[in-house]
């Protein structure tokens, strides 16, 4: 059975999904931190997919790790599409035995260990099926953890054990669950194969070009980041902080974004040290914001001129680590 360690530990960009697929294929040694090339976002475009378009950070439109993006790390994704889990139960054990895992799609509100969830409310959740216990015939399933109804990020995931009946329970029944025409099917277990050759220069026939098209084409508007403090600044008090809170939510994404691009950023020879400096100082940034934002939200206190100036600072350098970046691209074509 594999032990799958939690990639984005902190829930920075990727949902729940995601984050378990990358997961797993980074516990197999899959360097998947090559799919970062395209996490670089315009803020405008993450503002308007949660603002405007009502999408939470679950439904978020990820732009790394879909199916055609694994496709380039050969790794294939095969989809067991059923209404019904005990019509599969064969072949996710099947899937089980080759030391792979299922990934299903369900309902929280019937996941006895999901606290925040479990007959409270309605939620679409992933969990990750990982092994069977031999001596008890129950389903090991990695999540995360859930401590009465908070949610708490920033820990890894721990081993559930599950009967076939809760499984059932949590993929067979249908509700609402907001569905946004980019999410897989609620109705496919999904697992993967994996023909990654560590002989094959993936990096620079594969997702360097991509990169480099991607950075040529890249023009971005860094004036959203002074609206920021008034937005902090007119945020309700009225109520705690909740991972749903869309302005949370858009502060969040932005710092995974950026640091799952500088995770790819980190594998090109032609960065400098510098230009790496200041993306790391931008998540800084950003997890500074953030952090102003929730003690706003705790004790109602703000100091608005020192925000400002870091809003400032972050627009001043992210438009500088842009520059650097594109220049040295352009330097060693």
């Amino acid at each position: 059975m594999i032990t799958i360690t939690k990639y984005d530990l902190n829930d920075q960009y990727l949902n729940c999904r995601r984050n378990q697929s990358l997961s797993y294929l980074h516990s197999k040694g899959i360097p998947i931190d090559l799919l970062f090339y395209g996490a670089y976002e315009q803020p405008k475009e993450i503002f308007h997919s949660i603002y405007d378009q009502g999408m939470n950070r679950n439904l978020y439109l990820d732009k790394v790790a879909n199916e055609k993006e694994l496709d380039l790390l050969d790794i294939k994704t095969h989809r067991i599409h059923t209404v019904q889990f005990d019509s599969i139960r064969h072949e996710i054990a099947e899937v089980l035995e080759r030391n792979d895992v299922a990934l299903l799609f369900g309902d929280g509100y019937r996941l006895p260990y999901k606290q925040n969830t479990y007959n409270v409310r309605h939620e679409l959740h992933s969990i990750v099926i990982n092994g069977i216990n031999p001596a008890t015939g129950l389903y090991c399933v990695r999540d995360d953890i859930y401590d009465a109804d908070v949610y708490r990020s920033g820990r890894d995931y721990i081993t559930y054990e599950c009967d076939a009946e809760t499984i059932s329970s949590f993929y067979d029944n249908d509700f609402d669950f907001g569905s946004h025409e980019t999410l897989e099917s609620k109705w496919d277990a999904i697992y993967y194969e994996s023909h990654f050759n560590s002989e094959k220069p993936y990096l620079q026939d594969v997702f360097y070009p991509r990169f480099e098209q991607m950075l040529s084409h890249l023009s971005m508007d860094f004036e959203l980041y002074a609206e920021i403090p008034d937005l902090i600044a007119n945020a309700s008090i009225d109520q705690p902080l909740q991972q749903d809170d869309r302005l949370l939510q858009f502060i969040t994404i932005l710092i995974g974004s950026r640091k799952h691009f500088m995770q790819f950023l980190q594998r090109i020879e032609s960065v400098n040290v510098d230009t790496i400096a200041l993306f790391d100082q931008i998540t800084g940034y950003l997890e500074s914001i953030r952090y102003s934002f929730i003690k706003k939200n705790m004790t109602g206190k703000l100091d608005m001129a020192k925000l400002k100036n870091k809003c400032d600072l972050l627009k001043n350098d992210e438009e500088s680590a842009l520059y650097s970046l594109q220049r040295s691209i352009a330097v060693n074509r």
